[in-house]
Formats: structure tokens, C-alpha cells, sequence
């Protein structure tokens, strides 16, 4: 069983800062997979995730695409893989809050929401099963790291909650909120929906026992 943790450790570390060709992308999605699994299970060696840090592993797709370092894949392939790693991350991270918090995950998320926000030109594909509703946008990075974020909030850590308020998420939040909603439109509306729903519970989640927070 040790072997076997070692062997993984060094596959979980070598796919996903080192991998690029497409067996390493196909790979590396089946990781994703099994990763999620293990979270989802309570009896499940947590420890394998910790000593592989596969948060840290995860965060590195938790920003602005890198032109010059994805030439090896499509801007499809490396956005499916993106969105994917927040996705598992969401499943992830609330088991693994120290690590969660180590490799300060709050800041990692705002700034990347930060940049969904903007107006910086991005072609989103949304081909992938996780790019739904988010061909042209960022909006389905928007919701997945949303939804990274309720995950964590919901945990009612005060550690989580107080390092997200002092980065001023909460204003933050508002500001995206009143963005989706001039950018409203009836192709975009189940996605946008759905993002708006989610600050709204992120924001209730920060200030349901904190009144100077409303």
C-alpha cells in the first residue's frame, strides 16, 4: 500500500506540472476523476492528497491562460482541463482545508474571479462538458470557481470566511452580481442565473452571523 501511495504521489506531481502531450491531457483527466473519488469517499487516504499536494497541483490552473505555455495544446483542450481542475477542486478543498488555506486559496480564487470579471479580450470554446453556456465568455469559469468558493464558505470555517472578507470578497462579489446583470441576455441566461444564485448564497454564507458584514 505504501508503494502503491508513492507511485501515485509521483504520477499526481509529474501529470500535472510536468505533462504535455496528449496521452499526458487524457491522463491527467482520468487523475482528475479518480481524485474526486477518493474526496467523495470518508474512509479514503487523504494522505495521498496531502504528501502529492495536489491542492497546489490544482491551483495552478486557477488563473489567466498562458499563451506561451500552452502551445502544446489547443485553447479547447487546455480549457476543458482547466475547468476540470476547479471542478475537483470544489470536491477537494473542503477536506483538506489546512492545505486549502497553506497554499491560500481565497486570494488564488478572487484574483482568477478578478479576471472573469474583466474585460480582457478570451474566446471561451465551451465545448467540454464543464464549458456549458460559456462558449465566447469566461462565464463558465466564473461558475465554477462560484462554486469552489460556496463549497468552502459553506463549511462555516471562520478561518475561510475572515480571510475572505478582509480580501474584500464580499464587495467583490457585489460588484460581479451587478456586472451579470447588465450583461443579461436570453442565450446566456441559465449560466448567468446560476452565477448570480451562487454569489447570493456566498454573500448569506459571510454575513448570516456577522452583522457588521450586511
Amino acid at each position: 500500500m505504501i508503494s502503491l501511495f508513492r507511485t501515485l504521489k509521483k504520477v499526481f506531481k509529474n501529470l500535472f506540472t510536468r505533462g504535455l502531450s496528449h496521452y499526458d491531457r487524457q491522463l491527467r483527466n482520468d487523475i482528475l476523476v479518480i481524485t474526486t473519488i477518493i474526496s467523495q469517499n470518508p474512509g479514503a487516504p487523504m494522505i495521498l492528497l496531502i504528501d502529492g499536494k495536489v491542492i497546489l497541483a490544482l491551483f495552478t490552473y486557477v488563473k489567466k491562460p498562458e499563451k506561451h505555455k500552452i502551445v502544446e495544446w489547443s485553447a479547447a483542450q487546455y480549457e476543458e482541463l482547466q475547468l476540470h481542475a476547479i471542478a475537483t477542486l470544489s470536491s477537494v478543498a473542503p477536506f483538506l482545508i489546512d492545505e486549502y488555506m497553506l497554499y491560500q486559496g481565497n486570494a488564488h480564487v478572487l484574483a482568477f474571479l478578478e479576471w472573469c470579471d474583466s474585460e480582457d479580450s478570451f474566446f471561451s470554446h465551451g465545448n467540454s462538458f464543464h464549458g456549458t453556456g460559456g462558449r465566447g465568455n469566461k462565464f463558465a469559469q466564473m461558475r465554477y470557481s462560484l462554486r469552489l468558493l460556496r463549497a468552502m464558505v459553506y463549511l462555516e470555517h471562520e478561518t475561510i470566511n475572515k480571510d475572505l472578507c478582509e480580501k474584500r470578497a464580499i464587495q467583490q462579489l457585489i460588484g460581479i452580481f451587478k456586472n451579470t446583470i447588465s450583461k443579461y441576455n436570453d442565450k446566456e441566461e441559465a449560466i448567468l442565473l446560476e452565477i448570480q444564485s451562487d454569489i447570493l448564497l456566498i454573500l448569506s454564507g459571510l454575513c448570516e452571523h456577522h452583522i457588521p458584514r450586511k
